[in-house]
C-alpha cells in the first residue's frame, strides 16, 4: 500500500506537475503574456518540447520554434503573428 501510494505522489510531483508547468506557459505564450509576469525566479529549466507539442495541439499556431520560446523567455514579445 505505502509503495502504491508512493508511486502515485511520485507520478502528481514529476509528471503532473511538469506538463501543467508546460501547458501554462504555452497559454500565456499563445496569449501574448510576457513571460517575465509568470515566473520571476526559477530554478527548473522550460520543457521547450513540451511547450512546443501543446502549442502545436491547442493554439492552431503555425509551426513554433524553440528559438522563439527561448526569445519569449529571455524578454521578446511572443512570436505569434503569423497565427490564421
Amino acid at each position: 500500500m505505502e509503495r502504491q501510494r508512493n508511486s502515485l505522489y511520485l507520478h502528481r510531483v514529476k509528471d503532473v506537475r511538469s506538463e501543467q508547468r508546460a501547458t501554462f506557459l504555452a497559454y500565456a505564450y499563445a496569449r501574448g503574456i510576457a513571460y517575465s509576469v509568470l515566473e520571476q525566479s526559477t530554478s527548473k529549466p522550460v520543457d521547450f518540447k513540451a511547450v512546443k507539442r501543446i502549442l502545436k495541439s491547442l493554439a492552431e499556431l503555425p509551426e513554433v520554434f524553440t528559438e522563439d520560446i527561448q526569445a519569449w523567455i529571455a524578454g521578446s514579445p511572443a512570436n505569434i503573428s503569423a497565427a490564421a
